[in-house]
């Protein structure tokens, strides 16, 4: 039901930033997850953006300076995940390194799933979804399923960029009505 939700958005041409709502908000079954969040690729300037973000330290995580995040491929936790295409685990089991640590810091969560967005090897960002409970570990199933929803994103911003390139070729001319 999660994922036919989804797609019926993206079937329905629903605004991609409701797509990502849905998508985030099905993170959370059963209150497992308390942060949700899309990181997209810009389409014009190739550097990622923060894109939808759900969290109880929302205000906070916004003035931390959040949504002018720098990711660099190959380097960091989610630098590396968009490099290698493959998603990561943070939780209880996790060996800490000061990366991790960085990453728990700066998205003030102390768990994380972390699943890239991509199609045909192509990068379009990553979704994550987390909480901040201790002793907490990431089942299979909770990963295997935000890659489901972020195959799903891809889809949607797919779908978005190729909307904006057939608008910018949809020229009317005004006094006719003609293309």
């Amino acid at each position: 039901s999660n994922l036919m939700e989804i797609s019926n958005g993206i079937a329905q041409k629903a605004s991609l930033k409701d797509i990502l709502r849905i998508a985030v908000d099905k993170c959370f079954p059963e209150h497992e997850m308390s942060f949700g969040c899309v990181i997209l690729k810009d389409a014009q300037t190739n550097d990622y953006k923060l894109q939808y973000l759900h969290s109880s330290h929302e205000e906070q995580l916004l003035r931390r300076g959040l949504a002018d995040l720098k990711i660099a491929l190959g380097i960091g936790v989610l630098g590396k995940a968009i490099l290698k295409q493959e998603a990561i685990i943070i939780d209880q089991s996790t060996k800490l390194n000061q990366e991790i640590e960085d990453f728990k810091r700066l998205f003030m969560i102390h768990n994380a799933i972390i699943a890239p967005i991509s199609s045909t090897g192509n990068a379009y960002g990553l979704i994550i979804a987390g909480n901040d409970r201790p002793h907490y570990f990431c089942t299979e199933t909770q990963k295997d399923l935000l890659q489901l929803f972020s195959k799903h994103i891809a889809i949607a911003v797919l779908n978005a960029r190729l909307t904006q390139e057939i608008e910018k070729f949809e020229v009317t001319d005004p006094l006719t009505g003609l293309y």
